[in-house]
């Protein structure tokens, strides 16, 4: 089921903000530099490549191991 109002494995910015939203403390604007991060082709969604990153990198933050996730 695609719930994200793209392609199947795709998130837009709305979905990207709501879900940010809930799981950070991240402010509405640092939320949109991230998702610009992530789509820097500018098509206005992010695949599941791009949102597996951003995954691996809230926990990484969450955990601790910052550093070992950036080597």
């Amino acid at each position: 089921m695609n719930t994200s109002g793209g392609a199947a494995g795709q998130w837009r910015e709305t979905h990207l903000l709501g879900f940010l939203r809930a799981a950070t403390d991240l402010s509405d604007p640092h939320i949109l530099s991230v998702f610009d991060l992530l789509d820097p082709d500018g098509r206005g969604v992010v695949g599941f490549a791009e949102f597996h990153y951003l995954i691996l990198l809230l926990v990484a933050i969450e955990e601790g191991r910052m550093k070992l996730f950036k080597y």
